[in-house]
């Protein structure tokens, strides 16, 4: 198949995954859904969103939250909401098509997020949302 496309924010998204200093973020996740509430401000979970499973950490210079959530709101309702959150504050924001996924990332400073959106074959939507936030 095609490479996908890896927007900026995607890249700096896997970054974030090793914190500076090279502590390796990823190794250090705790799975709970304590973390959708640890979202930031500026990205929580959509407001008639289902937490599926989340996981997160603050150790070692880390800030990172994973959280997957469905819903039964239309997926391009969906990513326009983060869309408007991401640039009302002070975010980029990029959408790109790839493996089947609607992909929105963006950066801010040393932040960023990615938010992959898929509709099932239910007519649910499904999201899962990446912040970093060093």
């Amino acid at each position: 198949g095609a490479a996908q496309p890896v927007t900026p924010a995607m890249q700096k998204a896997a970054q974030a995954a090793v914190a500076p200093g090279g502590t390796n973020c990823e190794s250090r996740i705790e799975y709970t859904t304590a973390w959708a509430a640890k979202l930031p401000g500026t990205f929580p979970v959509y407001p008639r969103g289902n937490t599926q499973e989340a996981a997160g950490t603050d150790e070692g210079g880390c800030a990172l939250r994973v959280v997957s959530f469905l819903t039964p709101v239309p997926l391009n309702d969906v990513l326009a909401f983060y869309h408007t959150r991401a640039l009302a504050n002070g975010y980029s924001a990029e959408h790109v098509k790839a493996g089947g996924d609607n992909i929105l990332s963006g950066i801010s400073g040393e932040n960023a997020f990615v938010i992959y959106g898929r509709r099932l074959p239910s007519g649910v939507t499904e999201i899962d949302l990446v912040t970093s936030t060093p």
